[in-house]
């Protein structure tokens, strides 16, 4: 399925935001004192936009939820291998900012 410039440019910047917090999460586990939730909420963001990017396209429409559950298990209607990542989308959405 061939994408349109606009969904192409969508796809870039979920997996910039991704990458961007996944970046500072590296960062700040090697410092002296690690911000154990800063960093855990770095990571659930960039699991989330990473599994959004994966869905949007597939052709899914962006849906406004930061539950890593639910995205999995949208992820898991495409490629059953996600289901191996429901055991860490639960722990990272204990980290989720209402």
């Amino acid at each position: 399925m061939k994408k349109s410039h606009e969904e192409i440019e969508l796809l870039r910047k979920w997996l910039t935001f991704a990458k961007e917090n996944l970046l500072f999460a590296r960062a700040g586990i090697k410092e002296e004192f690690s911000p154990f939730h800063t960093i855990c909420f770095l990571c659930q963001g960039s699991a989330e936009k990473y599994i959004k990017a994966y869905l949007i396209f597939k052709g899914w429409q962006l849906k406004k939820t930061h539950d890593l559950v639910e995205l999995v298990a949208t992820a898991c209607k495409y490629d059953k291998d996600f289901s191996e990542l429901f055991p860490d989308a639960e722990n990272l959405n204990e980290y989720i900012t209402e």
